[in-house]
């Protein structure tokens, strides 16, 4: 492909054979199938829709789910010394958004999301590796950083329209 669309789909194949992405999911048990069918490139679900076309019923059908797009800073190519030689670096989004529980505190669910994506992360148990192990190993993202945020639940104003929803972000810069 190239250095615009490798770094998502090396991206997006991380995730699909990450087992702890997949317990986040709330799978049973982690196959690739079942986990790719989780894991959208700008937009979500078939067809890779836009949240906003998206009634709060279909949003509700797909999660858990995340969503990777380019980030609006995009790709910065640098000339090295030589003439012709270029080397670059990009970022990119991943949205992990799950449905809100609303039996739980915000507090304790908050808890639970970040134990999940913790171990989504970084995993030391054997043959389960997170994130962090897996980057840069053959056919997955080599990244340089990666920053997490807990956007939290979805604003009251907007439940009608997206559902009642967590959302974790994470910045990845390659």
């Amino acid at each position: 492909m190239g250095v615009l669309i490798t770094p998502i789909d090396a991206l997006a194949a991380m995730l699909r054979d990450c087992r702890p992405f997949a317990a986040w999911c709330g799978l049973a048990s982690w196959n690739a199938t079942d986990t790719a069918a989780r894991v959208y490139v700008d937009g979500v679900g078939p067809g890779g829709r836009e949240i906003q076309t998206m009634t709060r019923e279909e949003l509700d059908a797909l999660r858990p789910y995340v969503v990777l797009y380019p980030d609006d800073r995009g790709y910065r190519f640098t000339r090295d010394s030589a003439p012709n030689c270029w080397s670059g670096n990009g970022s990119m989004i991943a949205v992990l958004s799950r449905a809100y529980d609303g039996t739980k505190s915000i507090d304790a669910y908050w808890r639970e999301a970040a134990a999940a994506i913790e171990k989504v992360i970084s995993n030391d148990v054997g043959g389960e590796p997170g994130l962090l192990e897996m980057a840069g190993t053959a056919g997955y993202l080599a990244f340089a950083n990666l920053y997490v945020s807990f956007a939290g639940r979805t604003p009251p104003e907007n439940v009608l329209d997206y559902g009642d929803a967590y959302d974790v972000v994470f910045l990845i810069e390659y």
